[in-house]
């Protein structure tokens, strides 16, 4: 298992890990959250998003059940997003061609979402989210960058 940063990472991955799931914690922006942890989004292979308003020590439990049900059952909420949320690696640690490629891709890409929606504000690329995130594997050309809920 891969090393986790925190303590809240390390006990959701041990969670997901029990049924084959996996996790990546990634930076979006400020915080969604109104309470004491992170608001988190899943994907899951079946399709469709979830949206968790908060993920702390208590309710790990729950939020790790209802991430099982996500992956394994399919979508758990009706309808489904038009959203795209790109996430382009950045962590220098593992690959130190992704920690100085990395953030000039994140920058660029940031830079050309921002002025597309400028120029069309209900374009596509208002419904783009990039963000920030340790390892998706590949690595063989930095910056690396996961496509979701495409996968690509």
């Amino acid at each position: 298992m891969p090393r986790l940063s925190t303590p809240l990472q390390r006990a959701l991955q041990l969670k997901v890990m029990k049924w084959g799931g996996t996790i990546n914690f990634s930076w979006l922006g400020p915080p969604k959250s109104t309470g004491g942890g992170p608001a988190l989004t899943a994907f899951s292979t079946l399709g469709g998003r979830l949206e968790v308003p908060e993920l702390n020590m208590d309710n790990m439990d729950e939020v790790a059940e209802v991430l099982e049900r996500h992956a394994t059952e399919g979508p758990l909420a009706s309808g489904t997003s038009d959203e795209v949320h790109l996430y382009v690696c950045t962590h220098g640690a593992r690959d130190c061609r992704c920690g100085e490629m990395g953030g000039a891709v994140l920058r660029a890409l940031q830079g050309e979402v921002a002025r597309l929606a400028k120029a069309d504000p209900l374009g596509i690329a208002s419904r783009i989210k990039i963000g920030e995130v340790g390892h998706v594997g590949g690595h063989q050309f930095s910056g690396h960058i996961a496509s979701i809920p495409y996968l690509r």
